[in-house]
């Protein structure tokens, strides 16, 4: 199975394709109510949380240009 071969764990995977469609729903009718304004994602606490915590996160799996 790839998913072995490649080291990734199945369950944020499944999260993934269970939540992922969720998400992007939400998001984007969050979006069109706020007319184009990014803004409104930095409004709440959570946001102001999460946002740098899922960039930290993303830096940290990024493959270095060595690996790539």
């Amino acid at each position: 199975m790839a998913l072995v071969l490649l080291d990734i764990p199945l369950t944020p995977m499944l999260l993934f394709f269970i939540l992922g469609p969720m998400i992007e729903k939400h998001v984007r009718c969050a979006y069109s109510h706020s007319i184009g304004d990014w803004s409104l994602f930095l409004t709440r606490p959570i946001s102001a949380i999460l946002l740098p915590v899922i960039k930290k996160l993303r830096a940290e799996y990024k493959p270095s240009k060595a690996e790539a």
